[in-house]
């Protein structure tokens, strides 16, 4: 008789350990399920903010063109795409400098302005100047190079001018005597998209103040075909954000296009 009922005891702890496990195995199944639904969730928020924030972009590109119905200025602008609010931030380009086009008398009263001392703003500017090109004679070059490797061996990381025009902003920051600070300070006033020097009346307190330094016939006096503009979308979904820049030329594109993509990232 007790043999039988130890029997049975065994046999209901076998089944009570039994529905324990599988218990345990389906709450972690369902743990596993919500993890990925909750992945699911995330990725197609995302995906969508991501769409919306391109759409508000190639909108805002449309609306730029020449002849297009309700043509957009530059400024803030909210659009509603799905369910994002998308937030565009469009720039004109043509009032800011050039670095791969600026002379040195520009560059040094745009330096100037931002706060660099006037032998620093003359000696950054002419670093500029080098670093593009054109190519220096060969002792001056072999100087050239010399100071930054001399540069390069005190902070343990060696950038050597190209010669050749900057490919992204980036770079005016590896130029000889330029700081961080100094950098940041500029790079708001810079871009690579313009075709001519900055028109005054487009140009920033900055720019300006650069231009009225070197007096009234400085700046852009003829109108190059194509005008470029930066662009920022902001959009949001409810639980995603994301940032798309870019950087637009309309008009006066070598393909025969009515604009041309310059930039095109995500912002961090």
């Amino acid at each position: 008789m007790n043999r039988k009922r130890a029997e049975r005891g065994f046999a209901l702890l076998l089944v009570l350990w039994t529905l324990s496990l599988l218990a345990l195995l389906l709450s972690s199944l369902l743990a596993e399920g919500r993890s990925d639904l909750s992945l699911a969730t995330n990725l197609r928020a995302a995906a969508s903010a991501e769409a919306a924030a391109d759409g508000a972009l190639a909108e805002a590109i449309f609306h730029l063109l020449p002849g297009t119905p309700q043509p957009w200025q530059a400024g803030p602008r909210t659009l509603a795409i799905g369910a994002a609010r998308v937030r565009l931030l469009i720039g004109n380009e043509g009032g800011k400098v050039n670095p791969n086009l600026a002379d040195p008398t520009l560059l040094t009263a745009l330096l100037g302005a931002v706060g660099a001392d006037p032998a620093s703003a003359a000696m950054i500017a002419q670093a500029i100047v080098d670093w593009r090109g054109p190519e220096l004679a060969p002792a001056d070059h072999a100087a050239l190079m010399a100071q930054y490797l001399a540069r390069g061996r005190a902070t343990g990381e060696i950038y050597l001018p190209p010669g050749e025009p900057f490919e992204n902003l980036d770079e005016v920051g590896l130029v000889l005597g330029m700081t961080p600070a100094l950098r940041d300070r500029l790079r708001p006033h810079l871009s690579l998209a313009t075709l001519d020097d900055p028109a005054p009346a487009l140009a920033d307190p900055a720019v300006a103040a650069a231009l009225a330094q070197l007096g009234p016939a400085a700046g852009a006096t003829t109108t190059t075909p194509g005008i470029a503009f930066s662009i920022e979308a902001y959009a949001e979904t409810a639980g995603a954000r994301f940032t798309r820049r870019a950087v637009v030329r309309i008009g006066a594109t070598q393909s025969g296009r009515a604009y041309a993509i310059l930039a095109w990232d995500q912002a961090p």
